[in-house]
């Protein structure tokens, strides 16, 4: 696979993979679910013959392209596989659910040269990488500069880092670390975090202790020369990171200038253009063309997303960073819920998956579905408590976490505790069992941060073709086992 894939070659890989004998000889066999608005198939891939079947869904974000490539590589890999018996499983495989957002997002960066879509897709990735380990810890050491006032800085910093494994490191000794050296750690973790709110909390914070601060010993003096040094350290970062959030807009920095073309559907190219304008969408967002041409979220696209309410207010709502400068629940990159503003509807790509998991479920085959998104590093589990009988959440939460738990083990994913019933994923997972959610690339970016290192998309390919893998050896020794 090519880094920079279009959905034209993207149809030309699916055609040569159909050929492969091995996979030819395992039964694959490719269907067309249904047409998009613009007229693009729904393809649909069914590889095995057994009776219990497996759900892998990608691209439901279009600018999400790792998740299509990776689904399209595990295919290829499907002979070599330990777990994968075609007598037991029938793995069905929607490699693209949104290719109108593919199409748009893809052209658009292929426009761009090799070497250079590779050196900004890792700018993208170091000012606004998505892995949260790095936001994570940032919030964690926030929180250790709001004290009360019974409680004292030293002791705090040295319980925190003591039992915090992240922070474990700084104080080995059990003694304060030295500041040179916590400055050091502190640099390292936030040159690349965005979180310019949380500068500013900091900065506030550490000049409200120092207020209550009398140096009159040297352990008050090493205080307020620590704290000078954190707030010294926030407010450099502050200030680079607003001039790259309110100047620079990377995001789009390397697309300004370029326009999808020679899409599949000329109605529409002309669409998106106009949509663009209209909305006042910036030049260059289509890189991040999250939605479906005509402007769905498709993960967003559920009755309980909050954006539908707000799309019926007529609020202003920008998108996180890096999307900061685009508007957010309406008709463009990342996408409304529902495009009518007094009535809530499915949209047909959500349908159609929707309705091949109740087949399944009614002829007794379903097994689980994995559904891919791009990056993160993660893996959304736990189904929703409040909208299920105890005993369905029991049921659902233990299945879930035991597959949750053989991908873990592969990819070292952060396994989430969220239980959102927000987007259609999560309402997915609250509905049937073994509905995982699985954010690629621990690079974070999207859609460009894992194309920033070559190596990196190599260990995404390897780690969640492993780690499916030891899913099905799981699964069907659990199979054989039943009476």
């Amino acid at each position: 696979m090519t880094n920079k894939i279009n959905y034209q070659e993207y149809k030309n890989e699916l055609n040569k993979i159909l050929k492969e004998p091995k996979l030819i000889s395992l039964g694959i066999k490719k269907y067309t679910l249904t047409k998009t608005t613009y007229n693009y198939d729904i393809d649909y891939l069914t590889i095995g013959f057994g009776k219990k079947d497996i759900f892998l869904v990608a691209g439901t974000h279009g600018s999400e392209v790792i998740t299509t490539d990776f689904l399209l590589h595990f295919i290829k890999n499907i002979p070599n596989l330990k777990g994968f018996d075609p007598n037991v499983f029938t793995l069905k495989i929607l490699p693209l659910q949104n290719p109108e957002g593919y199409d748009i997002s893809t052209n658009t960066f292929k426009e761009v040269k090799e070497e250079e879509f590779t050196k900004k897709s890792y700018e993208y990735y170091l000012k606004y990488r998505t892995d949260m380990i790095v936001s994570d810890a940032i919030e964690e050491l926030s929180k250790i500069f709001f004290l009360k006032k019974e409680e004292n800085l030293l002791e705090k910093i040295q319980t925190f880092t003591r039992t915090n494994p992240k922070w474990s490191l700084l104080n080995q000794t059990r003694t304060f670390p030295k500041i040179e050296e916590f400055n050091q750690q502190i640099r390292k973790i936030n040159k690349v975090s965005s979180k310019v709110e949380l500068y500013q909390e900091l900065i506030i914070a550490i000049q409200k202790i120092e207020e209550k601060i009398n140096p009159s010993t040297l352990q008050d003096q090493m205080y307020l020369f620590f704290l000078n040094e954190l707030k010294e350290i926030f407010f450099k970062l502050l200030i680079e990171r607003k001039e790259t959030i309110i100047t620079k807009k990377l995001y789009q920095e390397m697309f300004k200038d370029t326009s999808p073309t020679s899409l599949y559907s000329t109605t529409l190219e002309k669409e998106i253009k106009n949509m663009l304008i209209s909305w006042n969408h910036p030049k260059g967002s289509q890189i991040t063309f999250d939605a479906t041409g005509t402007g769905i979220n498709l993960n967003a696209n559920s009755k309980f997303n909050p954006g539908f309410k707000l799309r019926q207010q007529n609020k202003i709502i920008y998108g996180p960073n890096p999307k900061n400068n685009i508007r957010k629940y309406v008709p463009g990159p990342i996408g409304t819920a529902s495009l009518k503003i007094d009535t809530f509807s499915y949209e047909r790509e959500n349908l159609v998956l929707e309705n091949l998991i109740k087949n399944s479920i009614n002829q007794n085959r379903y097994l689980m579905t994995l559904l891919y998104h791009g990056t993160g590093g993660m893996i959304y589990y736990k189904p929703n408590q409040d909208y299920l009988s105890d005993k369905t959440y029991q049921y659902l939460l233990q299945y879930n976490q035991e597959l949750a738990f053989y991908y873990n083990q592969k990819t070292q994913y952060n396994l989430l505790e969220e239980s959102s019933i927000t987007g259609y994923g999560d309402y997915l997972r609250k509905t049937y069992q073994g509905v995982l959610l699985i954010e690629l690339s621990k690079m974070g970016g999207n859609p460009l941060g894992p194309y920033g290192d070559k190596s990196n998309i190599e260990r995404v390919y390897e780690e969640n073709t492993n780690a499916l893998d030891s899913i099905l050896i799981n699964q069907k020794r659990k199979i054989k086992k039943k009476p």
